[in-house]
């Protein structure tokens, strides 16, 4: 799943894997891997877990893990699109394309998500 190639890119400074990873609605093409360095290059991600999975339609999926960040435990969202190169939206299966992160941000990352919420508490 693209959860664990995401993290696993993340724990071991594939910045230019998390790059390609990033939906363009999200930055996608103009995105680059010495952007995704410059927010995620000081936060050291030393543990995760994928807690649940939910598929909210044939396309959009929610996952939610937990996540070690500089010796902090947080338990984000993330939202993944499966899309075309172009960033139309696709149907897996059916169509072409790939699973792609919508919200990258290092700070999203550091967001509490109760497992039942798609937005972040306050």
């Amino acid at each position: 799943m693209a959860t664990s190639e995401f993290l696993a890119a993340w724990d071991n400074c594939r910045w230019d894997r998390i790059a390609s990873m990033v939906a363009p609605s999200a930055g996608g093409p103009a995105m680059s891997p010495k952007r995704i360095k410059g927010d995620y290059a000081t936060e050291e991600l030393t543990s995760y877990q994928i807690d649940t999975l939910a598929e909210q339609s044939a396309a959009v999926c929610l996952v939610h893990v937990t996540l070690t960040i500089n010796d902090e435990v947080f338990h984000p969202a993330l939202r993944w699109v499966y899309q075309n190169e172009g960033g139309q939206v696709q149907v897996p299966g059916l169509d072409e394309g790939s699973w792609r992160l919508m919200c990258w941000g290092a700070p999203w990352m550091k967001r509490d998500v109760a497992a039942d919420d798609a937005e972040p508490n306050a």
